[in-house]
């Protein structure tokens, strides 16, 4: 009994260490992704633990081994052991042509880069009117799995 106390409390002191030093910890980049600070990740990014707080088309870039410290975890502070990552769109595209552009007048003249086999997104509302097609002079392209625009070459 008295060995199952002494094994217990190491454990316990174990997970103390790791809780402490969970927060700041950083993910590495990836090939050719650039490391950003902490509180530009999330500025721009939706923060996520799993896939399924993500949007239906997105995962948690915690099932490809991001494990980032909670938002609003500094460096020092004592954070919850929970591994954090941002949502991303899954892989969408392989090639140029697996994408496409689709102009969006839901709030705003805006172009979109969309995959081919991706809906169209639904606006809640009558929309905007736009002088001039916010697509003209963009196309879709395939960079690293994800459909971007770009500008059309001239």
């Amino acid at each position: 009994m008295a060995g199952l106390g002494r094994s217990l409390i190491g454990l316990i002191i174990l997970g103390g260490c790791c809780f402490i030093n969970g927060c700041g910890s950083e993910a590495e980049p990836a090939g050719n992704e650039v490391a950003e600070s902490h509180e530009d990740l999330w500025r721009r990014r939706v923060p996520c633990a799993s896939s399924e707080q993500c949007k239906a088309n997105e995962f948690c870039t915690t099932e490809t081994g991001a494990c980032n410290p909670p938002p609003g975890c500094r460096p020092g502070q004592v954070c919850p052991t929970v591994c954090y990552g941002v949502c991303r769109r899954s892989i969408e595209c392989r090639r140029d042509r697996d994408c496409r552009t689709f102009s969006d007048y839901c709030t705003g003249c805006d172009c979109r880069a969309l995959a081919r086999g991706e809906p169209d997104p639904v606006c809640p509302g009558p929309g905007v009117q736009c002088f001039v097609d916010p697509c003209l002079n963009q196309h879709a392209v395939c960079v690293g799995g994800q459909c971007e625009l770009e500008p059309q070459s001239e």
